[in-house]
């Protein structure tokens, strides 16, 4: 008996794939490649939200820096070396240099400078990342390797040559002359996501062979990296020891501060990945069953033939059933290829550029069990839906009586013309049970993806706006003037340029300090209270008196406290010390400015604090000795442009250098005019590239792929109807105009439900995005670029409806209606 069954069984398979290959084509595509679209977006999501700390890793960090201005460097690094919790130290210096030229000499600073390992820093530890060329050999004193900034600046390019001048430190004539070649250009670890306080200066390195022959007669301030026993987790107990232990005015910088700058960039990104792949997959489940359902339900009027010969309930359930499962997972294969081939594409964000292992990956974290949820959950459906549609379910089951949609009804009576009724009809309604057909799948997909895109461009839209409107990321003047790289005073004669300029609608003076908030080291800005303007506040309130402190939102997390709450702010160890409790009355998005190569606020990260907070810092911050703030922030009065201010601040910046180089007091060494200033997250935006909108139009395609094949499979599924229409008169083109209506009307649902949904839906992801980077969460909608896309929806609906037209205009009508 056996035997029989099994032939029996293989005819209705071979049978079934020669009729209904197109319904098993669709299945297969729509699984592919929407959910492969998915899966390879929850992918790309993991390795970019991994991309940096892998990187990171790469380059064997240090795990903090310090600057000390000492006048015993030597004993500095051997008191370091000492230090608990210190594992290694390695230590480089700044040159003051100048670039040679046939007829002229041209400085470095402020926009460049040359720095020299005395050791491993460069080479074995934080490792300087070569995208161009290659790394220079530590063992050569005529090689250097170039940041991209400074290949930028400077006009360089791998095999320049370069004549450099090293300047004795009373910094008036060249002592000695260099020739080297550029054999590479890259990335130090701290430079991949940069804000624009730590983008100058930037550097040419030179190799220990060449800083070692120079010796100290040309060495300028040096700086140390030290590699922590334990870790991220005990760089505050080892700034405390050097503080404690060490008498030198101090600059610190922890890896974990750029690492979690480049995290809090990276985190959105990955998160709208993560959002977008978890819609894509479930929006290909939907679809896949939606056709899986259309697949099974072609074999009702067989079944009740094989019923009636006597096949039993077993036989009706599977018949059909391998052919369908069959294409479930020949689609659940095709999804995970998908996903390994967009895997190129990732990671997405800033790190992108020196991520170590980038091209073809698989992530089986992903990929394995999405493979294995896409054939167990659309397995076990399939056959559910096969049980349920088996004639032996059906007896006894009252069939519902089909009203019809409402729509068709309003449209035949609207008086419209009767191709268009008919295509309506075919859009909305599944028609009889013999030409019966699932409509709800193309009306989800056209829905889905419209949703898709215009969420997409809503994003876009947002991500847009933030970038042209500084405002929103915590810079609310229109200019600034900064003195020595942060480090030092605006001279008085500036500020009374300021106080008195016809240009000036106001202006008001910064100044940066490192401070312990809750013994955590956190940079601030100590500013007037109130002051003329200030960063947007996220919650709270601005300052109004000198006890009280505004956070970042992400130093206020790291301090696990909150808005009304208090903080212990502290200055300084030992007899010296000075603490007090401030009341936290207010998050800001926290502009990035701050001192260079150091710690500065930056959106999220630091404080804000009035001026006269702790009184022995000249009540605004500094040491007395050179009183003074480190930046004036300028806001132009109406009808002043942009280049107009530009130059008057550039007069003032020439005047305060000369007032610099007469008094020659060590308070500072040049003043610089300051335009916007971008955090790291908004400088690197645009390395997220067009991955997400490849992403988007994978999904808006397979839509498009699953709308056809609805098409062509309603022609097919509808002959009979659209052979009595041609019985009844309908001309060729008739017959196709209907089918193009039925595309109209799927395309316009799209439109009309999908649009509005993904503008929500865009919306929403931008707030989570903004909220992320703690920026202003201001949205916008591209209402024109919206409109052009609706439009083009429309027009593409009906081009894909072309061919299934030209199929039912020429149904044969003796041919399908010779059995009535």
């Amino acid at each position: 008996m056996s035997g029989p069954l099994l032939n029996v069984a293989r005819y209705r398979v071979r049978s079934t794939v020669r009729r209904q290959w197109l319904g098993c084509l669709t299945v297969v595509l729509l699984i592919g490649l929407v959910s492969g679209v998915g899966l390879g977006s929850l992918s790309a999501a993991r390795r970019t939200q991994s991309s940096f700390s892998t990187f990171l890793k790469s380059t064997n960090p240090s795990d903090l820096g310090v600057a000390a201005f000492t006048p015993k460097p030597r004993d500095f690094t051997t008191a370091l070396r000492h230090l608990a919790h210190v594992r290694t130290v390695q230590d480089y210096v700044n040159f003051p240099a100048v670039r040679i030229e046939p007829h002229r000499t041209v400085p470095l600073l402020p926009s460049v400078t040359l720095v020299g390992s005395l050791g491993a820093e460069f080479f074995s530890q934080d490792r300087f990342t070569v995208t161009d060329g290659r790394m220079a050999d530590p063992h050569r004193a005529d090689e250097v390797v170039v940041s991209q900034t400074a290949a930028q600046i400077l006009r360089l390019r791998v095999g320049k040559v370069l004549t450099l001048g090293f300047l004795t430190h009373a910094l008036n004539r060249v002592g000695h002359k260099v020739r080297v070649t550029v054999v590479g250009i890259g990335l130090l670890n701290s430079q991949v996501v940069q804000d624009d306080v730590q983008r100058l200066p930037t550097y040419i390195i030179a190799t220990p062979a060449l800083t070692n022959s120079l010796g100290v007669k040309y060495q300028s301030i040096p700086w140390y990296e030290i590699q922590v026993k334990g870790g991220g987790r005990n760089v505050p107990a080892v700034e405390h020891e050097i503080e404690r232990h060490v008498p030198a005015y101090l600059v610190f910088t922890a890896s974990s501060v750029f690492a979690a700058q480049a995290e809090l960039a990276i985190k959105p990104v990955a998160t709208a990945l993560w959002v977008f792949g978890v819609i894509a997959v479930l929006a290909g489940l939907l679809l896949a069953l939606q056709a899986i359902a259309r697949l099974l339900h072609t074999r009702d009027s067989d079944l009740g033939v094989m019923r009636a010969l006597g096949a039993d309930p077993a036989m009706t359930v599977s018949d059909g059933l391998p052919v369908a499962l069959g294409a479930v997972v020949v689609g659940s294969v095709l999804a995970a290829g998908v996903a390994v081939a967009l895997s190129p594409l990732a990671p997405v964000g800033p790190a992108r550029a020196v991520y170590p292992t980038l091209g073809v990956a698989t992530d089986w974290t992903v990929v394995g069990p999405g493979f294995l949820a896409l054939v167990v959950t659309l397995g076990a459906v399939t056959v559910a839906i096969a049980y349920r549609g088996s004639p032996h379910r059906a007896v006894g089951r009252a069939q519902p009586l089909r009203r019809g949609s409402a729509v068709v009804r309003g449209v035949v009576g609207s008086g419209l013309p009767v191709p268009a009724a008919i295509g309506v009809r075919f859009a909305l309604e599944p028609g009889d049970r013999r030409g019966s057909m699932s409509v709800r799948s193309a009306l989800y997909g056209a829905v889905l993806a419209m949703m898709m895109v215009t969420a997409t461009l809503t994003f876009g839209s947002g991500l847009s706006t933030l970038i042209t409107h500084p405002a929103l990321y915590g810079w609310s003047w229109d200019a600034a003037l900064d003195s020595s790289d942060g480090y030092g005073p605006i001279p008085p004669k500036a500020q009374a340029s300021l106080s008195h300029s016809p240009l000036v609608a106001s202006w008001t003076g910064v100044t940066f300090f490192v401070l312990q908030l809750n013994g955590v080291v956190t940079p601030v800005l100590f500013a007037a209270a109130p002051a003329p303007f200030s960063p947007p506040i996220l919650s709270g309130h601005a300052l109004a008196s000198s006890d009280q402190i505004i956070l970042g939102p992400a130093t206020l997390a790291q301090l696990h406290e909150h808005v009304g709450g208090s903080v212990r702010v502290g200055y300084g160890f030992g007899p010296g010390s000075q603490t007090k409790n401030l009341t936290i009355v207010g998050t800001a998005t926290l502009p990035a400015i701050g001192i260079s190569q150091g710690q500065h606020t930056s959106m999220g990260t630091g404080a804000l604090l009035p001026n006269g907070s702790f009184p022995s810092l000249s009540g605004q911050g500094y040491p007395k000795a050179c009183n003074g703030p480190n930046m004036a922030l300028v806001r132009w009065r109406a009808g002043v442009t942009t280049s107009r201010g530009a130059a008057y601040l550039q007069r003032i910046a020439r005047a305060a250098n000369v007032e610099f180089a007469r008094a020659n007091n060590n308070c500072g060494l040049f003043v610089t005019v300051l335009g916007v200033q971008k955090p790291g997250q908004i400088r690197d935006y645009g390395s997220v590239g067009v991955s997400p909108n490849i992403l988007a139009s994978g999904l808006a395609g397979g839509a498009v792929v699953a709308l056809a094949f609805t098409l062509v499979a309603s022609v097919r599924r509808r002959r009979r109807e659209l052979a009595l229409l041609k019985a009844l008169g309908f001309t060729q083109r008739q017959l196709a105009s209907a089918v193009a209506w039925q595309a109209s009307v799927v395309g316009l649902a799209g439109v009309v439900v999908g649009a509005p949904l993904g503008v929500a839906f865009g919306r929403w992801l931008w707030t989570l995005f903004a909220r992320e980077v703690y920026a202003v969460p201001q949205t916008s909608v591209p209402v024109g670029e919206i409109m052009w896309v609706c439009l083009g929806a429309m027009v593409l609906v009906n081009i894909v409806a072309a061919l299934p037209g030209h199929s039912a205009a020429r149904t044969r009508t003796a041919l399908v209606l010779r059995a009535e």
